[in-house]
């Protein structure tokens, strides 16, 4: 598959596998932006994610499964509500205890360098989320404003922990 790709358009959808099926339905589909051969013929990737995808029928192909995909799109929050969210993660950030103090960088410069509350969102999950059901939770979550009020539960969490 990633020799395919390679050879191609240099992109290919991903999803969290589950026991049983080929992976959860939602997934996200990726830009090859670099891949080093290793001699033990795996490769290191920096894969970017550039959609969600939901994984329709799957069928055999050779020497790989396919599926048919369909491109998800995220709902905006209204900008005022954006703005408002913006300051509640502001805040999280300044709470975070002392020993999250990477953590609590990494947040910040987050929030000022996402181009929007969609791209945040995504970066956050993905740099501060470890748990991968919570990640996979929120890549099948198409409404920003309910994705950021998981990934504030999870920060929530490390501030005050049970």
């Amino acid at each position: 598959m990633l020799a395919d790709a390679l050879d191609s358009h240099r992109m290919f959808a991903i999803g969290l596998m589950r026991e049983g099926e080929m992976s959860y339905p939602v997934g996200c589909a990726g830009f090859i932006r670099a891949c080093v051969a290793r001699p033990d013929g795996t490769s290191h990737l920096m894969l970017q994610g550039m959609r969600r995808v939901n994984f329709g029928e799957w069928r055999e192909g050779k020497p790989y499964p396919l599926a048919r995909i369909q491109v998800l799109q995220s709902q905006m929050p209204k900008p005022a509500v954006g703005e408002n969210l913006r300051g509640e993660f502001q805040s999280l950030s300044r709470q975070l205890p002392d020993g999250n103090k990477e953590m609590r960088l990494q947040l910040e410069t987050l929030l000022e360098k996402a181009a929007d509350l969609n791209q945040f969102s995504d970066l956050a999950a993905s740099a501060l989320v470890n748990d991968a059901a919570i990640r996979q939770h929120m890549l099948e979550e198409l409404v920003v404003e309910n994705r950021l009020a998981i990934l504030a539960a999870c920060l929530t969490r490390m501030i005050t922990p049970e």
